[in-house]
């Protein structure tokens, strides 16, 4: 049931999700030997510090293949899952081999290893990268790319060397991405103390990008984080908080959509008119995919999103109301200039290109320079979204541990003055 939840993000709190769960959970039983579903669920769940999957998490954690560690490192990766984040041994050592040593104590009581065995384990030395080979030369963007290229060329059996691949990013406003995220944030980047029971309370203020090509859905620029080697935890794809406000232009398009009332401003009596099911069946064409609040709050925002997939959504406000793909890579060709790869743009109708003018008339901040700037009731989350000539452009400020962020006329102000620097690099 792991394996079919990461796969096809059935994560919505609802019955039906959880029928639809045990559909699929019993079909890959049928399918598959319980190895093959361990091999699967081990090579596509997260294991902290941005990797997915046991092999990247060995090259991540310790620099070598997984074939090639000791038994205590494989009881480390293992101890990971309960806590991706948590236990992250680049980030937490100590919580690590805690859990470590509980999986060597498992293995003993499941009769894979002998105690003798299992004290062996605990005396082997994690042999963890240094510090200074760690993200040394990748980043937020290159990650992405080199996870899609993966599936492209897995996908296309593209065996062959030398290759040359032509990406969508646009070098200078990735760079100017990359600058503003990591500078000072003025007024918002006083970080708390550490205290002792609640050490996220001092973490950093963390920030989020994504620039694409509405056209296309291609990715011009993106920042999972405001310094990859700090945390590679990428959030522009895996972080999903509220929307709060930011949900309005596009409750306001479904209710045009749906020949409902739209109320500028009265989220709660527009969304009435469409009821919390309906309004969820076409969040989803959005590209919403929660989880929700299936009460009223839905209407006020109360579905949590990650800026690409709000990224995508936006777009089909710049696109006649077709939400795309988000893609990186749009072609590939071998040493003698052969096309092995091209991409075709996708998309998905949302709703009717005159329903998204209307929303637009309504919400005309989306298009002016500095975008719409919201923050969630409790100021947790901030958003910025702006619909420029020929891309999109989606801001997400919070702390990974949700917190309030500050006073929300400062934290509006601040983010506002990052919108503008960003238009300034079109």
């Amino acid at each position: 049931m792991q394996l079919t939840r990461n796969n096809y993000e059935l994560r919505a709190k609802s019955i039906h999700r959880k029928l639809m769960e045990i559909a699929v959970s019993l079909r890959i039983e049928s399918h598959y030997s319980k190895d093959e579903i361990l091999t699967h669920y081990l090579n596509r769940i997260y294991f902290g510090s941005g990797c997915h999957g046991v092999e990247e998490a060995a090259q991540t954690y310790f620099g070598r293949p997984a074939a090639e560690l000791n038994t205590g490192e494989c009881a480390l990766l293992v101890g990971i899952i309960r806590g991706p984040h948590l236990f992250s041994p680049l980030r937490n050592l100590e919580g690590a081999l805690v859990q470590r040593n509980e999986v060597l104590t498992r293995m003993v009581l499941s009769d894979f290893l002998t105690a003798e065995e299992m004290q062996a384990a605990r005396r082997e030395s994690i042999r963890l990268v240094s510090e200074d080979d760690r993200n040394k030369s990748s980043s937020y963007a290159r990650e992405s790319i080199r996870r899609q290229l993966d599936l492209i060329l897995d996908e296309h059996d593209i065996r062959r060397g030398g290759l040359r691949i032509e990406t969508t990013l646009d070098a200078a406003m990735q760079e100017e991405c990359e600058r503003l995220l990591s500078s000072r944030i003025e007024g918002l980047d006083e970080v708390l103390p550490s205290v002792a029971d609640t050490p996220e309370m001092g973490e950093r203020l963390q920030a989020a990008v994504v620039r694409m090509d509405p056209a296309t859905g291609g990715v011009l620029a993106l920042c999972g984080g405001r310094d990859f080697r700090e945390s590679p935890y990428n959030r522009a794809w895996h972080s999903k908080r509220d929307l709060g406000p930011a949900f309005a232009p596009f409750l306001h398009a479904l209710a045009m959509e749906r020949s409902v009332i739209a109320l500028v401003g009265k989220p709660v009596q527009t969304g009435r008119q469409l009821g919390v099911e309906q309004t969820i069946r076409l969040c989803q064409r959005f590209g919403f995919y929660g989880p929700y609040q299936e009460t009223e709050d839905l209407y006020r925002g109360a579905l949590a999103v990650s800026p690409m997939e709000l990224a995508l959504a936006a777009s089909a406000f710049s696109n006649n109301g077709k939400r795309p793909d988000a893609f990186f890579i749009h072609k590939i060709t071998d040493m003698k200039g052969r096309v092995m790869y091209q991409y075709k743009p996708d998309f998905t109708a949302v709703v009717a290109a005159d329903r998204v003018d209307e929303s637009l008339a309504a919400h005309k901040e989306m298009r002016q320079s500095q975008g719409r700037v919201t923050s969630t009731s409790t100021c947790r989350d901030v958003w910025g979204i702006r619909l420029a000539s020929k891309d999109v452009t989606v801001l997400w400020l919070g702390y990974d541990h949700s917190r309030k962020i500050g006073p929300a006329d400062a934290v509006t102000k601040a983010v506002g003055k990052m919108m503008l620097q960003f238009s300034g690099s079109q």
